[in-house]
């Protein structure tokens, strides 16, 4: 029943963003980088748009996660456009429909129960409706920061669900970056930030998860000392937790010797010394003097079978 009525209210929701693509029909560009005499900022917005009016049809088909990722790229696509104009324009149409499709994909967010991305989007609502002095849009500003408050308390309700704010915060920061050329070593800082959460939050397979994506994206991105420094320290962290929580000692080993290169590279030394790289030299050699007793227990579990 709960179900039902996020659905309902999901589609309302939609149903209105539907009403507001085609007030002004959007040109589709998907999968153009150019077109002519288009500046890339007004590209941008109308791509923006294609995906609002993509994520009202995906409604009224009743694909609701399809609608939400159609959301999320249009108000990615206008945070974009904007961050394209420099200097910022004066607030303007653009803005208010950025306000607009940030407030809906709120909504749509929080009637799917996604609070932490959903008081993110919001935040962002209501900064936008506050570039405004019209009465409409301060009523606007504040309806969203009224509900930024109440999603903030749906997460505060879970204690373990609370930095759940500050990933959504870094995976957004990520996805807006990937909109650009040549930020992959940015979005590796996201993902590997994102990552030291989880593992925090004693989540070590979805954290190793996340280091593996962040130097992916390290290793798309220009080589220099503080990008394979921060490969080695992936790599570190990634073996400590295969080898500590995940019981994966080979594993843990590829990923020690891959840091132990990198560290004895590019570490720079402490009063003549490397602790990093030392730390890994010392947990390798442990997980070495292991595995033939790791091997011996499996071969005896094997002749028994």
């Amino acid at each position: 029943m709960c179900r039902v009525r996020a659905n309902q209210k999901l589609q309302r929701i939609l149903a209105e963003l539907s009403v507001r693509s085609q007030q002004k029909k959007p040109v589709c560009l998907k999968g153009m980088n150019r077109v002519e005499g288009l500046p890339r900022t007004e590209l941008l917005r109308q791509q923006a748009k294609h995906c609002a009016a993509e994520a009202a049809g995906h409604c009224a088909e009743g694909r609701s996660d399809q609608a939400l990722t159609a959301l999320n790229q249009a108000v990615l696509l206008y945070a974009a456009a904007d961050a394209a104009v420099d200097p910022p324009e004066e607030p303007g149409p653009h803005h208010r429909e950025r306000a607009d499709a940030c407030r809906l994909f709120g909504d749509a967010l929080s009637a799917a129960g996604r609070h932490a991305e959903a008081a993110n989007v919001y935040q962002e609502a209501t900064d936008l409706y506050g570039m405004f002095s019209d009465e409409a849009a301060l009523v606007l500003a504040k309806d969203c920061a009224r509900k930024l408050l109440e999603n903030v308390a749906a997460i505060r309700a879970q204690p373990r669900e609370r930095l759940n704010l500050l990933i959504a915060h870094y995976e957004r920061a990520q996805q807006q970056l990937a909109l650009e050329p040549r930020t992959e070593a940015r979005q590796a800082e996201c993902a590997a930030h994102i990552a030291r959460i989880l593992q925090r939050r004693d989540q070590p397979a979805e954290s190793v998860a996340r280091y593996r994506e962040a130097l992916s994206l390290y290793e798309r991105s220009e080589s220099s000392a503080e990008i394979e420094l921060a490969r080695a320290d992936c790599c570190h962290r990634i073996a400590t937790m295969l080898s500590v929580h995940l019981n994966d000692l080979r594993g843990a080993i590829r990923y020690y010797r891959t840091a132990i290169a990198l560290y004895e590279t590019y570490e720079p030394p402490v009063h003549g010394a490397q602790p990093s790289l030392e730390l890994c030299r010392a947990a390798l050699a442990r997980i070495l003097a292991q595995l033939p007793q790791q091997d011996q227990g499996r071969d005896r579990e094997w002749s028994r079978e």
